[in-house]
C-alpha cells in the first residue's frame, strides 16, 4: 500500500488570493482616481467651441445650438426662443413639430433653419443638451431630422457657459 510521505503532501498556496486583491485594490485606485479628477471640475468652465470642417469628401459647417427644454439658443448670434409649452408633453410628433417651427419662424434661428435645409449638403447642426432638457430632446432631434437637417448632440451640464 502506498502512503503519502510528510514531505510530498500538498500544501496550499494563497498566491492566486493575494494577485486577486491586488488587482482589485488596483482597480479601487483608479476608480477613485477618476472620480477625485472629474469632481475637481468645476460647473463654471466655459466649453470653448471652435469652428471646424469635418472630414471626408463633404466638408460639412457645423451650427451650434444649446437646448435645455424651455429654449434654443443660438450662441454665434446671440439669438434665443423661448418655448412657453413644454415640447415633451405634447400628444405627437406633428404637434410639437408645428409648435416649434411656429415659434422660430421670423427669428435668426429660423433662418438659419431654412438655409441649412437648402443648403444640407455642407451645413448641419451639433445641439448641446443641458440636463435639464433631456425630456424633451427627442422632440427636437425628430424636428431637425424631418427637415432634412443632419444633427449631431452632446450633453453638457446646466450650468456651464459656452462660448464661440
Amino acid at each position: 500500500m502506498s502512503s503519502i510521505n510528510k514531505k510530498e503532501s500538498l500544501s496550499v498556496s494563497l498566491f492566486p488570493i493575494f494577485n486577486i486583491l491586488i488587482c482589485t485594490l488596483g482597480v479601487l485606485i483608479f476608480i477613485m482616481t477618476t472620480v477625485s479628477v472629474l469632481s475637481l471640475r468645476t460647473a463654471n468652465v466655459p466649453l470653448n467651441i471652435t469652428y471646424y470642417k469635418t472630414a471626408g469628401p463633404e466638408k460639412k459647417t457645423p451650427h451650434y445650438l444649446v437646448w435645455d427644454g424651455s429654449t434654443i439658443v443660438l450662441p454665434e448670434k446671440k439669438d434665443t426662443v423661448f418655448l412657453e409649452y413644454d415640447v415633451s408633453k405634447m400628444k405627437t410628433y406633428k404637434k410639437s413639430h408645428d409648435y416649434i417651427k411656429r415659434k422660430i419662424k421670423g427669428t435668426e434661428i429660423g433662418e438659419l433653419f431654412d438655409s441649412i435645409k437648402k443648403n444640407s449638403r455642407q451645413q448641419y447642426f451639433v445641439v448641446f443638451v443641458r440636463a435639464k432638457g433631456f425630456a424633451g430632446f427627442a422632440d427636437l432631434k425628430n424636428f431637425i431630422k424631418t427637415e432634412g437637417i443632419d444633427i449631431g448632440y452632446d450633453p453638457v451640464n446646466n450650468d456651464s457657459p459656452i462660448k464661440l
